[in-house]
């Protein structure tokens, strides 16, 4: 499955609006990430057959990446994160299983379309229930997920009014993505197909950060310091209570007055004398005829 993975990204936008949606996008992908990272070093193995309907890759070797308990490391690692960068107070745990959810949901989405080849343990025990071998049924089940998804999001109180068009521009650039992934040329090497699907799994998140909402900033954020990375809070600014000053006014014999600010305007008889100042209250005074 390709693009039939972003639904989970954005159902989980719809549970948790504290997750920014780049963060979610990455998060049902990670697998994946990983997965072409391991593929590049060597670690996990897998070829190209141009025979095969709907996806010519054979998935010989990746435990690291596809196998259940690997997807379990992965979501509960993704959760911890989470929590320490967009947490906030209460509802911890929420935002931490949503996110784990997120993650795992590749394995599951995974197992509709995958031959047999995701292992339950280790590299052992492989399921699938092959839906890549009818290539008009795997498309048509990644593009209503994925559409079905983007309406659920767009049309809740978790994402603005003025913002669904950015959604709706996404949606139909991942829609065309999997119709040429779909229908397009085998790709020549194994390699070139790692890379070109790695670079996808990077570029969507990039572009899901122009839609983030106001409210789903970090609460963490990395400052660098000479030779050092710290994590510092990033609080909002304390609202500070500007009360204004309780001003006074009094009825007090005009000779007084003058005595009183004698001090501070050098007695003079003026209307624009200085309050007089007791304490921290300051007394305007009301001249009496």
């Amino acid at each position: 499955m390709f693009v039939g993975h972003y639904c989970a990204a954005f159902v989980a936008k719809r549970i948790e609006p504290r997750l920014p949606l780049w963060s979610l996008l990455l998060a049902v992908q990670l697998v994946d990430v990983f997965w072409a990272l391991f593929i590049l070093l060597g670690i996990e193995r897998a070829s190209l057959d141009p025979a095969l309907p709907g996806n010519p890759l054979v998935l010989a070797y990746m435990p690291y990446t596809h196998s259940l308990p690997a997807t379990v490391v992965w979501s509960f690692a993704a959760a911890v994160l989470g929590v320490m960068l967009w947490a906030r107070g209460e509802h911890k745990l929420k935002l931490g299983l949503t996110l784990a959810a997120a993650v795992a949901s590749h394995w599951f989405l995974d197992l509709l379309v995958h031959r047999h080849d995701l292992a339950l343990w280790g590299n052992a025990y492989k399921v699938g229930l092959g839906l890549w071998n009818q290539p008009m049924a795997a498309y048509a089940l990644e593009v209503l997920l994925l559409s079905g998804s983007v309406s659920l999001l767009a049309f809740s109180n978790s994402w603005p009014e003025t913002r669904r068009r950015a959604l709706a521009f996404l949606c139909t650039g991942l829609v065309l993505l999997q119709t040429a992934t779909q229908f397009g040329a085998t790709p020549n090497g194994l390699q070139l197909m790692v890379v070109s699907a790695l670079l996808v799994y990077l570029l969507v998140p990039v572009a899901g950060t122009g839609l983030r909402n106001k409210g789903s900033e970090p609460f963490y954020k990395f400052r660098s310091l000479p030779g050092v990375f710290t994590l510092t809070p990033n609080l909002p600014p304390p609202k500070t209570l500007q009360q204004p000053r309780p001003q006074y006014s009094v009825s007090i014999p005009r000779h007084r007055f003058y005595r009183a600010c004698h001090r501070r305007c050098g007695g003079s008889q003026s209307n624009r004398c200085h309050p007089v100042v007791i304490g921290r209250w300051a007394l305007r005074p009301q001249l009496m005829a």
